[in-house]
């Protein structure tokens, strides 16, 4: 098993028994919820690992060594903590709001793609007629919003298609802990990442600075408050964009992000500006595969329209199936055609 390299100060001293798991490139989530640890792989299987007693010793002392590496608190007063290293994501909750126990929670992200053609094709997670759709829209600069529960892979999904951005289109990534490792995976393109300082240099600063940079792609690995405003007003000015939500149907896209806005004045006015900039909604979702085993498949895919001053979504991939009575709307055949894709549904 290759181990992964971690920022100096969390070693394999540093998790202990944890170790075997976080270093595992396989494992995604490794979580305690105060009784149980949880076990997730890039498949998308989780299970509960009988093997491994996870004691109140073991916890207060992990929680202390991260409050150290970290330098801040954990207490009554200061119940939650996040850690962030050049691959992983660690949050802790204390007893005191969690009534299950002092739980801790991490997230792997390493700068690899997981996700392959090939695999896509053998574990069912997509058609190679969408598959090959996805790709042209990135191809096509079409704008992609890809939605979906906590944990089911956008970002993974993000980072897939995010190898056919052209060589010469600079994309600029905005992130809060380290996930897309973009100039890792993608060596040979123009990228400059942003990572955010809260207080400081927030999503709205660094959207907003991407405008000064030539910038082709802007890539926000998610977006959760009223940064999307500033997002929305990026790609307005032409940008192409690529980010995740949550959200349980690509129809509530526009819906989401006019909440997140956290603004009711001149709504009419932002939703068609949802629709007229924002291309492609995409729905991940967990399926129940004919082996038994619970996988990631792309279950909608949508394009936004705003013509004739009407909105409307067109739904064109439902259940994981093309829509054979749908026809793609005008604007994205132009847009393909003009980057001389002669077929969307084939590479």
């Amino acid at each position: 098993m290759a181990e992964i390299n971690m920022q100096v100060g969390m070693d394999k001293e540093f998790f202990g028994e944890l170790w075997k798991y976080v270093s595992d490139p396989d494992i995604i989530d490794v979580d305690y919820n105060g009784r149980q640890l949880w076990i997730r792989n890039s498949s998308g299987q989780k299970w509960v690992e009988e093997n491994i007693h996870i004691t109140q010793d073991f916890v207060e002392a992990f929680a202390s060594k991260v409050a150290g590496h970290e330098n801040v608190g954990f207490n009554k007063n200061q119940p939650e903590m996040e850690a962030d290293t050049n691959v992983l994501r660690i949050t802790f909750l204390l007893d005191e709001v969690a009534t299950t126990g002092t739980c801790f929670f991490i997230r792997k992200s390493l700068p690899k793609i997981r996700l392959t053609e090939e695999r896509m094709m053998k574990e069912g997670y997509c058609t190679r007629e969408i598959h090959d759709l996805m790709v042209n829209c990135i191809r096509a600069d079409l704008s992609i919003i890809v939605c979906g529960q906590p944990g089911i892979g956008k970002t993974e999904l993000e980072k897939y298609l995010s190898q056919s951005i052209s060589d010469d289109q600079r994309a600029v990534v905005v992130e809060d802990t380290s996930e897309w490792h973009y100039e890792q995976i993608n060596p040979d393109k123009d990228c400059v990442t942003i990572k955010i300082r809260e207080g400081v240099f927030g999503y709205t600063d660094a959207i907003r600075a991407s405008l000064r940079m030539n910038t082709n792609w802007l890539i926000i690995a998610e977006v959760r408050g009223t940064e999307t405003a500033a997002l929305i007003e990026a790609a307005s000015t032409g940008l192409n964009t690529i980010t995740s939500l949550h959200a349980g149907d690509v129809r509530d896209i526009p819906d989401r992000m006019l909440s997140m806005m956290g603004s009711s004045n001149a709504s009419d006015r932002l939703e068609n500006d949802i629709y007229r900039n924002i291309d492609v909604g995409i729905l991940l979702r967990w399926k129940e595969c004919d082996d038994g085993v619970v996988r990631r498949v792309i279950d909608q895919l949508c394009f936004f329209v705003r013509e004739r001053k009407e909105n409307s979504c067109v739904l064109l991939v439902k259940d994981g199936e093309i829509l054979k009575d749908v026809t793609l709307p005008g604007y994205v055949s132009k847009k393909f055609e003009d980057a001389g894709i002669e077929n969307p549904f084939a590479l």
